[in-house]
């Protein structure tokens, strides 16, 4: 499904208000294809409200408006004929703190496909059993798939979401700050299984951790009071950074 640039999202003049708070400024960056692409900037700069743009998850909060264009292979997801649901499974989301669903392991990996109408117990547990591997958590839950998520550890529970989240096979994978509320050791697993997974989507990770983005981003996007300040190959902006905002960033004289 590759398009010929490898590019996957595409934004274009994208603005966001809340109320009167001009909180996206005309927002213009390219998603490349199954490549990590961190969002970086401090806290409350915007970092958050992009990516919830990415699949319109954003349409949720009521006093946000957002003007300007977000391509998905193409096509402007803020066509009033694009089908929100579609998106949604196509362009996945993992938040900053576990929100596995009141339910039982195995019942939150086969959500999105009852959802769907799947209803045959074989392809169900196929499915489970798949997408419970791909994150590395089979081993650890094949003998208690039917114990309620919020038993496992935090860290646990956060690859349980992103293997609910893979389960209806996203091409896009969007992560808020997904390892900001685990420690080092499970924060460490999630990295790791990142770097596997980009091989088969495309990843898009919110970080104000300039060493998260050091170790997992191909790309870089920086983001600073709304704006877009640069954005390109990781080893450039880390490297030769083109503005004093994103090198005072990047020292960390700004957080």
């Amino acid at each position: 499904m590759g398009n010929s640039n490898g590019v996957v999202i595409e934004t274009r003049n994208l603005n966001v208000y809340y109320g009167d708070k001009h909180v996206l400024k005309n927002v213009s960056v390219r998603i490349p294809e199954k490549r990590i692409t961190a969002i970086m900037g401090p806290s409350g700069c915007g970092k958050t409200t992009f990516i919830k743009c990415l699949n319109r998850l954003i349409d949720l909060i009521d006093e946000a408006r957002v003007s300007g264009e977000v391509l998905f292979r193409g096509v402007n997801i803020y066509d009033s004929n694009v089908d929100v649901t579609y998106i949604r499974r196509k362009i996945g989301m993992v938040f900053q703190k576990p929100n596995p669903l009141p339910m039982s392991i195995y019942d939150n990996v086969a959500y999105g496909l009852k959802i769907h109408g799947v209803k045959d117990k074989k392809i169900l547990d196929e499915v489970v059993e798949k997408y419970l591997r791909e994150v590395g958590l089979w081993d650890e839950v094949k003998d208690r798939l039917k114990e309620p998520a919020s038993k496992l550890s935090g860290g646990q529970q956060q690859r349980l979401c992103i293997a609910r989240a893979l389960a209806v096979e996203p091409e896009v994978l969007l992560l808020d700050e997904p390892t900001a509320s685990l420690d080092p050791l499970s924060a460490n697993k999630i990295e790791k299984l990142l770097l596997r997974l980009k091989k088969q989507y495309t990843i898009v990770i919110v970080t104000h951790n300039v060493h998260q983005a050091l170790r997992l981003a191909d790309y870089v996007i920086f983001i600073y009071l709304g704006e877009v300040v640069e954005q390109g190959p990781s080893h450039e902006i880390f490297m030769k950074p083109k503005t004093t905002i994103t090198r005072a960033f990047i020292r960390g004289d700004i957080s």
